[in-house]
């Protein structure tokens, strides 16, 4: 795959004069998105050594931080079909766009510690909140950029944003929309934090872009608390000094004597259960929902379940994880699980490659080693075995993707949560389809004292809530065939909807 094209210092180094930069921020936007994204950053540092007053300077500045958002809005869209791992040319453009906006946010909290700065161009620059608010909102998207492509934040910027809204606090600025934004700076540090809580690593770019908007638009609902309160059940701990993010109460307790900053996602976490029990009813206009239209989707409303427990009600994890270090073979996607256990449709060598790096009872955590993975997403199913398992249709394990980190274009990692050590082939006969549209479908055996009931793994959106009864035709030893009902909904992603069934009696 080629590479970004982008204009490397030592070819096309930028302008020394402040002269010649204010000349190319006037001029249009360039069509190359890596060579926009490098000239700016070239701008921004060359600025460091060039002779010009402090009114020039907040002027690049503010040219610079113009169109430095205009470029990364470019940038975003490309990210939400991108698959994992990155391409190398989109990934350099990813690091060149965060890169640039962390050099920005650095330099507009450089300004606010320059006291003799402020006096020489007062009344020539931005205001402090309207500083504050950008360096706040520059880190946002810097974090959300690595949220997306599902990598972990760089060195340092977690840090920067709990600087930085520690300073609106001292300041008195953090409550009020500063001039010409739409949002205070808390609202743009709550939404920030409340990206992190939500485990972003757990979900694909669609549905992250869909959690950010929704931490934008209700961020105020994020409650900070001087001390903790036991009646709060989504409570997380901030450690102001350290470059990490909001830690669950749930899961971790602050070290002892560290002054932290609490905060609550309770009244958040209600306001999206009200919100999703009005969808779930049929109630409200999609047009009239306090949430984005994505939310009145199988895929929203699935989103909107795991918020509500990841920020109401954070649980610490069930099982401790043992290291392992041995070879699997994986196989992503519903129809291919159903293929493999049918039979020999597909050999161990179609998939790809992996190593279990650690497990519990109820998952793994793998690293990829070789094959493709572009098929790969979070909340898929996928079939697993180990490499020294004899071929042929047993031993492979149904799992469904719960998490995935990508940190450079060769690394993959995903968590795997264990769906059931035995699964059966089966397909639903629905009124009015021929045989050849019957779709294929798993059925997980019942597991007593784990799960009661036997489980059908369909295609996300296949049977619709009043489906009422139908015919599953599995493949056991022999073909079975079932008069079936959906008693519950247990798992909604993207991909896939997990129900707990019955079998119905037929009459005597």
């Amino acid at each position: 795959m080629s590479e970004p094209s982008s204009v490397p210092p030592e070819t096309a180094p930028p302008p020394l004069g402040i002269t010649a930069i204010i000349e190319w921020l006037g001029l249009p936007p360039s069509g190359d998105l890596g060579q926009e994204l490098t000239t700016l950053k070239g701008h921004l540092l060359a600025m460091e050594d060039t002779a010009a007053s402090a009114q020039q300077r907040h002027r690049v500045l503010d040219l610079i931080h113009a169109r430095s958002v205009t470029a990364v809005a470019r940038l975003t869209p490309s990210l939400d079909e991108a698959g994992l791992p990155l391409p190398r040319k989109l990934r350099a453009l990813v690091k060149s766009a965060q890169e640039l906006l962390e050099l920005l946010a650095r330099n507009f909290l450089a300004i606010l510690q320059d006291q003799v700065d402020e006096h020489l161009v007062k009344g020539l620059r931005q205001p402090q909140d309207v500083i504050l608010w950008r360096a706040q909102h520059l880190l946002k998207q810097h974090l959300l950029i690595s949220a997306l492509v599902a990598s972990p934040a760089a060195v340092g910027i977690w840090e920067a944003a709990h600087r930085t809204y520690a300073l609106a606090r001292e300041r008195g600025l953090q409550g009020q929309p500063p001039e010409g934004t739409a949002s205070s700076i808390e609202n743009e540090y709550a939404s920030t934090l409340l990206l992190a809580c939500a485990q972003p690593a757990s979900f694909s770019a669609r549905e992250l872009e869909f959690i950010a908007d929704i931490a934008q638009r209700h961020g105020h609902r994020l409650e900070f608390l001087s001390i903790t309160d036991e009646r709060h059940r989504g409570l997380f701990w901030i450690d102001p000094n350290r470059d990490s993010p909001a830690v669950a109460l749930a899961r971790r307790l602050p070290p002892p004597e560290t002054p932290v900053l609490w905060f609550s996602c309770d009244q958040l976490a209600h306001f999206l259960e009200r919100q999703l029990h009005t969808l779930e009813s049929g109630s409200q206009r999609t047009g009239a929902s306090e949430l984005p239209e994505f939310a009145a989707t199988l895929s929203g409303r699935s989103v909107l379940r795991r918020l509500i427990r990841f920020w109401g009600n954070p649980a610490r994890r069930r099982f401790p994880r043992r290291r392992q270090s041995y070879r699997v073979t994986l196989h992503a996607g519903l129809e291919p699980l159903a293929g493999l256990l049918r039979g020999p449709s597909l050999e161990e060598g179609e998939g790809s490659s992996w190593m279990i790096t650690n497990e519990s009872p109820d998952g793994y955590a793998l690293m990829h080693l070789a094959g493709t993975s572009e098929k790969l997403e979070v909340g898929d199913v996928v079939a697993l075995k180990p490499e020294n398992h004899p071929p042929g249709r047993g031993g492979w394990q149904a799992c469904i993707v719960r998490w995935a980190l990508s940190e450079n274009p060769e690394h993959l990692e995903i968590g795997l949560q264990i769906l059931a050590p035995k699964a059966l082939p089966a397909t639903i006969a629905l009124p009015g389809e021929n045989a050849s549209a019957h779709p294929h479908v798993l059925v997980l055996p019942a597991v007593p004292g784990l799960r009661p009931n036997d489980s059908l793994v369909t295609p996300a959106g296949l049977l619709p809530a009043d489906q009422g009864r139908f015919v599953l035709l599995v493949e056991r030893d022999n073909l079975e065939i079932k008069e079936v009902r959906t008693t519950s909904l247990d798992e909604q992603t993207a991909r896939v909807e997990i129900f707990s069934i019955a079998v119905e009696e037929q009459p005597d």
